[in-house]
């Protein structure tokens, strides 16, 4: 019976840790994170502006979404007024790291931000992607 208890408690205790990590971002907790169907989904609407935070050098290799603009996180405090306002802001990048910092940065200028994605798994699904320049 306790050996049950504990095994029970354990399992709850994972669940838990692993649900919140499934459905929102640890940006404040109020921004989700998008896989990559959800990001497809996005991808057709206009009713999100999309903010890449990847290097130029990145974009060249991997691609973008359309109509993504680059502002590299480590530039984004500098370029706040390239930021398209009036919309809610998704904002890729590889993995999702760089998108939870320039989340935090957005959101600290009252800038709405729609959720965060990273583009390996969306690219590694075969999505269709944009090389700005070619």
């Amino acid at each position: 019976m306790r050996r049950t208890l504990w095994l029970s408690l354990v399992a709850v205790v994972a669940l838990v840790g692993c649900s919140s990590s499934w459905s929102t971002n640890s940006v404040a907790g109020a921004v989700p994170t998008l896989n990559a169907e959800q990001l497809r989904q996005l991808a057709a609407s206009t009713e999100w502006a999309c903010l890449d935070v990847r290097t130029p050098q990145e974009v060249a290799t991997h691609g973008t979404l359309a109509r993504c603009i680059n502002i590299p996180v480590s530039q984004l405090e500098q370029r706040l007024a390239e930021v398209p306002r009036g919309r809610p802001v998704v904002i890729v990048c590889w993995t999702g790291r760089r998108a939870t910092a320039a989340a935090r940065t957005l959101m600290g200028h009252g800038i709405p931000v729609r959720g965060i994605a990273g583009l390996k798994d969306y690219i590694g699904k075969g999505y269709p992607v944009v090389f700005p320049g070619r």
